[in-house]
């Protein structure tokens, strides 16, 4: 897969021991954060737009997921 070269660094933490530590522990995270409302949280109103440049989590409300996953 071609990378840039600015995400290089990124590619070697987590394709290495790092990105394995997370991995083997992805449901632990998503049941620390589960109950969290993200969206709430940040006071945007229905009609706003929003940009979610953060990591891909699994969202556990299906009613908020997005077509296909």
């Amino acid at each position: 897969m071609r990378v840039d070269p600015s995400n290089v660094d990124q590619r070697g933490y987590w394709d290495g021991a790092s990105g394995e530590y997370w991995a083997r522990r992805a449901d632990r995270f998503e049941e620390g954060v589960a109950d969290y409302d993200f969206v709430s949280s940040m006071g945007s109103a229905p009609a706003d737009r929003v940009l979610d440049i953060g990591c891909r989590q699994r969202c556990h409300d299906p009613r908020r997921r997005p077509p296909g996953r």
